[in-house]
Protein backbone atom coordinates (compact mmCIF):
# COMPACT_ATOMS: atom_id res chain seq x y z
CA UNK A 1 0.00 0.00 0.00
CA UNK A 2 1.42 3.47 -0.51
CA UNK A 3 2.95 5.14 2.31
CA UNK A 4 2.38 1.72 3.90
CA UNK A 5 -1.09 2.66 5.13
CA UNK A 6 -2.40 -0.95 4.92
CA UNK A 7 -5.70 -1.44 5.27
CA UNK A 8 -8.05 -2.38 8.31
CA UNK A 9 -8.56 -5.41 7.03
CA UNK A 10 -4.94 -6.56 6.79
CA UNK A 11 -4.01 -4.65 10.00
CA UNK A 12 -7.14 -6.78 11.82
CA UNK A 13 -5.81 -10.32 10.16
CA UNK A 14 -2.23 -10.10 11.31
CA UNK A 15 -3.54 -8.79 15.12
CA UNK A 16 -5.57 -11.81 15.17
CA UNK A 17 -2.66 -14.04 14.17
CA UNK A 18 -0.29 -12.16 16.43
CA UNK A 19 -3.09 -12.88 19.29
CA UNK A 20 -3.60 -16.51 18.74
CA UNK A 21 -0.40 -17.30 18.44
CA UNK A 22 1.03 -14.83 21.27
CA UNK A 23 2.37 -16.73 24.32
CA UNK A 24 1.82 -13.99 26.61
CA UNK A 25 -1.37 -12.09 24.42
CA UNK A 26 -1.16 -8.49 26.14
CA UNK A 27 0.25 -4.83 25.46
CA UNK A 28 3.28 -6.44 23.83
CA UNK A 29 1.02 -7.86 20.94
CA UNK A 30 -0.35 -4.42 20.39
CA UNK A 31 1.05 -3.00 17.37
CA UNK A 32 2.08 0.91 16.42
CA UNK A 33 1.39 1.27 13.14
CA UNK A 34 3.01 3.78 10.88
CA UNK A 35 1.15 7.17 10.57
CA UNK A 36 0.89 9.92 8.17
CA UNK A 37 0.65 12.45 10.99
CA UNK A 38 3.75 10.74 12.79
CA UNK A 39 5.68 10.28 9.79
CA UNK A 40 9.56 8.78 10.28
CA UNK A 41 10.27 7.38 6.82
CA UNK A 42 11.35 9.50 3.55
CA UNK A 43 8.78 11.76 2.39
CA UNK A 44 9.43 9.57 -1.35
CA UNK A 45 8.88 6.48 0.53
CA UNK A 46 6.53 4.41 -0.55
CA UNK A 47 4.38 7.46 -2.33
CA UNK A 48 2.91 5.11 -4.96
CA UNK A 49 3.18 1.60 -4.51
CA UNK A 50 -0.06 0.89 -4.79
CA UNK A 51 -0.40 1.82 -8.25
CA UNK A 52 2.48 0.13 -9.31
CA UNK A 53 0.62 -3.05 -10.94
CA UNK A 54 -2.16 -1.53 -12.28
CA UNK A 55 -0.18 0.70 -14.22
CA UNK A 56 2.26 -1.64 -15.44
CA UNK A 57 -0.48 -3.84 -16.71
CA UNK A 58 -2.00 -1.02 -18.18
CA UNK A 59 0.81 0.22 -20.07
CA UNK A 60 2.69 -3.13 -20.96
CA UNK A 61 1.82 -7.13 -21.24
CA UNK A 62 2.32 -9.21 -18.26
CA UNK A 63 4.33 -12.12 -18.62
CA UNK A 64 4.88 -12.95 -15.44
CA UNK A 65 3.97 -11.62 -12.18
CA UNK A 66 4.41 -13.16 -8.62
CA UNK A 67 2.97 -11.43 -5.63
CA UNK A 68 3.33 -12.19 -1.79
CA UNK A 69 4.40 -10.46 1.44
CA UNK A 70 0.67 -9.80 1.94
CA UNK A 71 1.56 -10.10 5.99
CA UNK A 72 4.88 -10.74 6.31
CA UNK A 73 5.57 -6.98 5.71
CA UNK A 74 3.50 -6.27 8.53
CA UNK A 75 6.54 -7.84 11.05
CA UNK A 76 8.66 -5.27 9.52
CA UNK A 77 6.81 -2.03 9.89
CA UNK A 78 5.20 -2.58 12.51
CA UNK A 79 6.46 -2.42 16.40
CA UNK A 80 5.29 -3.53 19.75
CA UNK A 81 3.19 -0.59 21.25
CA UNK A 82 4.07 -1.32 25.20
CA UNK A 83 7.70 -1.61 24.41
CA UNK A 84 8.28 1.73 22.58
CA UNK A 85 9.13 3.91 25.48
CA UNK A 86 11.15 1.68 27.19
CA UNK A 87 14.38 2.69 25.00
CA UNK A 88 13.69 6.54 25.90
CA UNK A 89 14.79 5.59 29.67
CA UNK A 90 18.56 5.87 29.82
CA UNK A 91 20.48 2.70 29.79
CA UNK A 92 17.78 0.69 29.28
CA UNK A 93 18.29 -0.22 25.79
CA UNK A 94 21.77 -2.03 26.74
CA UNK A 95 19.92 -3.92 29.73
CA UNK A 96 17.43 -4.96 27.82
CA UNK A 97 20.18 -6.13 25.30
CA UNK A 98 21.68 -7.91 27.85
CA UNK A 99 18.40 -9.30 28.81
CA UNK A 100 17.66 -10.58 25.81
CA UNK A 101 21.06 -12.51 25.11
CA UNK A 102 20.58 -14.29 28.46
CA UNK A 103 17.16 -15.45 27.38
CA UNK A 104 18.42 -16.87 24.49
CA UNK A 105 20.66 -19.08 25.97
CA UNK A 106 18.29 -20.05 28.14
CA UNK A 107 15.76 -20.73 25.45
CA UNK A 108 14.22 -24.36 25.51
CA UNK A 109 13.81 -26.51 22.38
CA UNK A 110 10.38 -26.31 22.79
CA UNK A 111 10.06 -22.47 22.72
CA UNK A 112 12.17 -22.60 18.98
CA UNK A 113 9.92 -25.41 18.31
CA UNK A 114 6.52 -23.13 18.21
CA UNK A 115 8.31 -20.21 16.85
CA UNK A 116 9.46 -22.04 13.79
CA UNK A 117 5.66 -23.43 13.73
CA UNK A 118 4.50 -20.01 13.91
CA UNK A 119 6.52 -18.60 11.30
CA UNK A 120 5.38 -21.46 8.67
CA UNK A 121 1.73 -20.66 9.71
CA UNK A 122 2.21 -17.27 9.07
CA UNK A 123 3.97 -17.68 5.81
CA UNK A 124 1.21 -20.21 4.64
CA UNK A 125 -1.24 -17.42 5.47
CA UNK A 126 0.80 -14.78 3.75
CA UNK A 127 1.13 -17.25 0.32
CA UNK A 128 -2.87 -17.85 0.35
CA UNK A 129 -3.50 -14.23 0.86
CA UNK A 130 -1.77 -13.03 -1.55
CA UNK A 131 -1.86 -15.42 -4.44
CA UNK A 132 -6.16 -15.08 -4.20
CA UNK A 133 -5.57 -11.45 -4.30
CA UNK A 134 -7.90 -11.11 -0.91
CA UNK A 135 -5.09 -9.02 0.60
CA UNK A 136 -2.75 -6.22 -1.43
CA UNK A 137 0.76 -7.87 -1.81
CA UNK A 138 3.56 -6.04 -0.08
CA UNK A 139 5.92 -7.20 -3.01
CA UNK A 140 5.66 -7.98 -6.66
CA UNK A 141 8.12 -10.19 -9.12
CA UNK A 142 7.40 -9.67 -12.40
CA UNK A 143 8.26 -9.74 -15.86
CA UNK A 144 6.76 -7.57 -18.76
CA UNK A 145 6.93 -6.83 -22.91
CA UNK A 146 6.24 -3.68 -24.30
CA UNK A 147 2.81 -3.63 -26.15
CA UNK A 148 2.69 -4.27 -29.65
Amino acid sequence: ESYFQFSEEKKRLFQAFRTATDDDPGPASRMHWPDLDDWSYSPFESVRSGDFLDVFGTYLREVQVRTCSALLELQIFSEPGSRKGIYRIRGMGRLVGVVRALRSRLRRKADFTRAWARGDLLRMMDKILSETGYLQPGLAFAIYQKRT
